[in-house]
């Protein structure tokens, strides 16, 4: 019958349980933008929405909080079974430990005397003690002349042997990029952190589209799922008693209209068809991005590595040269 209304041109009323089933794939889509694991999930549908979360035999299933009886994931749709979930969970999980990496990051100053090791080809091919190499490249050459200095019988033993494995990683790294100066391998550098910002941006842009969309997402269910109670509300004869009775629904009614109201700034408020298609979009564009900042975030750190090798390269041999003078003058 509903499939000849359509054909007719006529849209046909969603029965209660349409708009329950609604209601949970807007709260499961809530829970799961920002859930971990299966029991943070459980805890946001109980607390925020009054749901409650069973797994039996590895299947998801939920209780309405106006029901008796669970309606399973796959009754929903693929987006809630658990195979989905997981999935997401894991990616929830990622972003997150990301991010806290990011901090720590920013936060925890370098204070250690040794050289941090260089990401490189083959490690295992790197001599010690210091074998030099010939190189035409004005970087390599000022390293490897600073290096040789350490080795010098009164500094040798004030350098570590795993300082000068990692000072030939240095060298080598340098070689095999091609940086022919120390001017040429910042600019690599500069060049690298900002490409780290530029999609570190653009992802935290699609992040917040997208927790935008889900909000517009689930006030769009709970307009739905308490429209038959509002449309009640106006034909029913005594309406301060059915306010009394239904206060509840028809508040959280009022608020998915007023909240979906200022979201689209006036203009039509768009499908749950059209909202879903759209946050499909956005979590693929936000897993591409997810990755390429991942790229750009670790070569940003590789070139740092062999920034800080440098520096401490260089440091050292200024140091031995302040420490002969300070002995000549004695």
């Amino acid at each position: 019958m509903n499939q000849k209304m359509k054909e007719d041109g006529i849209t046909p009323k969603e029965t209660r349980y349409q708009t329950e089933k609604q209601f949970l794939r807007d709260a499961i889509d809530d829970a799961a933008s920002t859930a971990r694991s299966p029991e943070e999930f459980s805890k946001i549908l109980d607390e925020k929405y009054h749901i409650i979360f069973k797994i039996s035999r590895n299947r998801y299933s939920y209780l309405h909080p106006g029901r008796k009886k669970y309606i399973t994931g796959r009754n929903l749709g693929t987006r809630y079974t658990e195979d989905f979930l997981l999935k997401a969970f894991e990616e929830n999980t990622k972003s997150h430990r990301e991010q806290k990496e990011e901090i720590l990051e920013q936060q925890t100053p370098n204070t250690s005397t040794d050289l941090p090791t260089v990401p490189f080809s083959d490690t295992s091919a790197i001599p010690a003690p210091f074998i030099f190499i010939k190189s035409d490249l004005r970087l390599v050459i000022d390293l490897q002349t600073c290096i040789k200095a350490q080795q010098s019988e009164a500094y040798a033993q004030k350098v570590k042997l795993t300082n000068l494995k990692q000072m030939a990683q240095t060298v080598a790294y340098i070689q095999e990029h091609g940086y022919d100066s120390l001017e040429d391998f910042h600019a690599a550098l500069n060049q690298a952190s900002d490409q780290t910002s530029a999609s570190r941006k653009s992802l935290k842009d699609t992040e917040q589209q997208l927790k935008d969309v889900n909000e517009q997402i689930h006030f769009t269910g709970q307009y739905l799922a308490y429209k038959n109670v509002y449309a009640d509300y106006r034909k029913s004869r005594n309406k301060e008693k059915f306010y009394e009775e239904h206060r509840a629904e028809l508040s959280l009614y009022d608020t998915a209209l007023r909240t979906l109201k200022e979201k689209s700034g006036g203009n039509k408020l768009p499908s749950m068809k059209a909202l879903y298609a759209e946050k499909d979009q956005l979590i693929e564009l936000r897993d591409r991005q997810r990755e390429d900042f991942s790229n750009h975030r670790d070569y940003e750190r590789e070139l740092r590595t062999v920034s800080a090798n440098i520096e401490m390269i260089l440091g050292k041999n200024r140091e031995q040269e302040q420490q002969l003078e300070k002995n000549q003058d004695l």
